[in-house]
């Protein structure tokens, strides 16, 4: 949480982080102490602002772990989001999208770009979707990623695998970008 806070607060923004864990909110305000900056723990809707109160919201890699919970006790994110922002905002979001019916394993469920643009659809007007970053992992990244945070050795073992994932990716071909498991997409979209 709050990768992009100083970014945003250098260009003179007011920033506010919500989290539902109080350990990332403890460590955003470790690393940003801008008195423009102000992180919130809540762990469920509504969010605790007024309707309107912003102009742009900004996601990074939280959505996808809460498309699943559409409808459900968590309640619907994307209208949450939309009463939040003021008549015409606009919502930035970067967040990973499945290419194969596969995620990078931290998710439940993937979603797709199609998934996202329908989930925003009944609030916003989808401007633009742009394809950031692509990916296929080992398959000891995708391992690790399930079973290896119990791991003796964490720290050895990610470096490892960074260079696993590295060489994989300097010897990558087009074939092998065809056939990649996800990417990261980068959605904005206004408040109807």
């Amino acid at each position: 949480m709050g990768r992009f806070t100083q970014r945003l607060v250098d260009r003179g923004f007011k920033y506010y982080g919500v989290d539902t864990s109080v350990g990332m909110i403890e460590s955003a305000k470790r690393l940003n102490t801008s008195d423009k900056a102000e992180f919130i723990h809540s762990s469920h809707l509504p969010l605790p602002f007024p309707a309107g109160h912003f102009e742009v919201c900004l996601s990074v890699m939280v959505l996808q772990y809460l498309m699943q919970q559409r409808g459900e006790e968590g309640g619907n994110v994307f209208s949450e989001l939309a009463r939040v922002l003021s008549p015409g905002g606009q919502m930035l979001i970067i967040e990973q999208a499945s290419a194969s019916g596969m995620s990078s394993g931290t998710v439940k469920a993937c979603s797709t770009e199609a998934d996202y643009i329908e989930a925003l659809s009944e609030s916003f007007v989808v401007e633009r979707v742009e394809k950031i970053r692509c990916a296929r992992m080992t398959k000891l990244s995708s391992i690790y990623l399930r079973y290896g945070k119990s791991l003796p050795l964490k720290n050895l073992a990610i470096k490892f695998l960074a260079k696993q994932e590295t060489r994989q990716a300097l010897n990558a071909d087009v074939n092998f970008l065809k056939g990649m498991d996800y990417y990261d997409i980068c959605i904005k979209a206004i408040k109807k």
